[in-house]
């Protein structure tokens, strides 16, 4: 029998054969019923399903990465309106206080200002103490002030006038001694039932028993 078939194979009748078989074979494959639920994730391969084998709208958000959804955004909407304030919040504690900063260079002098008028002469009052053959006594004044040395070291001169004492000082200054380590006081007293005002001068000698003494002085009254 092959004997016979042979001197007919040609390519072909070969070719032809072939495609009758793929085509039959075919047939039945697509005949076959694939058993449902039986194609997984792992039966297929990678890239296996693609755009086209998608159903336009069957997929949902959740199906696509968060990379993904993030370019899923449209246009931004308008504006909303702007909400009520909210309320204000407790104060925050003071900060430290900042750093001085260096002290800058001193400025130059400004100019000098014009010299203001001058005030009135202030009063003055004056004496000249001394001890004479009688003992002490005024020997120069201004004029019109009486003297009385109730003790050693202790003189009174009456100014004879009514002064504001607290706009007036008084200075005595013993004349040159310099045998003699001196203090000084001056004091206000009014003469009893008199308005008149005196000076009170009291000189003594600095010893061991600061003892006073009767020495030759200036007075001057300056109100």
């Amino acid at each position: 029998m092959w004997a016979r078939v042979r001197p007919r194979l040609t390519y072909a009748n070969v070719l032809a054969s072939l495609a009758l078989f793929i085509a039959l074979g075919g047939g039945s494959y697509a005949a076959l019923q694939v058993p449902r639920a039986s194609v997984g994730t792992k039966q297929l391969k990678r890239d296996a399903v693609t755009s086209p084998k998608v159903k336009n709208g069957s997929l949902l958000v959740r199906d696509f990465r968060a990379s993904r959804r993030s370019r899923l955004r449209g246009p931004a909407g308008p504006r909303g309106p702007a909400g009520p304030r909210g309320f204000e919040g407790p104060r925050g504690p003071t900060g430290p206080e900042g750093l001085q900063g260096p002290r800058g260079a001193t400025g130059p002098e400004g100019p000098r200002g014009l010299t203001g008028l001058g005030g009135a002469p202030a009063t003055r009052f004056w004496a000249e103490v001394r001890e004479g053959p009688g003992g002490m006594t005024i020997t120069e004044s201004s004029g019109g002030i009486g003297f009385d040395e109730p003790t050693v070291g202790t003189f009174l001169l009456n100014l004879n006038r009514s002064l504001n004492l607290a706009a007036c000082v008084a200075v005595a200054t013993p004349i040159a001694n310099e045998n003699l380590d001196l203090r000084v006081s001056t004091t206000w007293r009014e003469q009893p039932g008199s308005p008149d005002d005196t000076v009170v001068v009291r000189l003594w000698e600095v010893t061991p028993l600061s003892q006073p003494t009767d020495v030759d002085f200036n007075l001057s009254v300056l109100c």
